[in-house]
């Protein structure tokens, strides 16, 4: 699986079939996620948290905090390893 980079947000690929994709914003140094979404023959395989800890990887690389405004995001962002991220 490989993640591709897109203008706000990041797009998740399986032998070149997306299967999934996180969208945010950013705005005075916080990005906002809006909405995650993994296509329904691949749910329960743990790629939304894969999607959500490659946000948390680019947001420490530009000191943003994060703000989930969608709820598969902020479920996952709850867990005490995140704690520090949240704006």
């Amino acid at each position: 699986m490989e993640f591709k980079e897109i203008i706000k947000g990041f797009e998740l690929f399986d032998s070149g079939d997306k299967i999934g994709y996180i969208e945010f914003s950013e705005r005075d140094g916080v990005l906002k996620i809006t909405h995650t979404d993994v296509h329904k023959e691949h749910i329960g395989k743990g790629l939304g948290k894969k999607m959500v800890q490659a946000v948390v990887e680019h947001a420490k690389k530009h000191n943003f905090k994060i703000k989930p405004l969608c709820a598969a995001a902020a479920q996952i962002l709850r867990k005490e390893e995140f704690a520090g991220m949240l704006a």
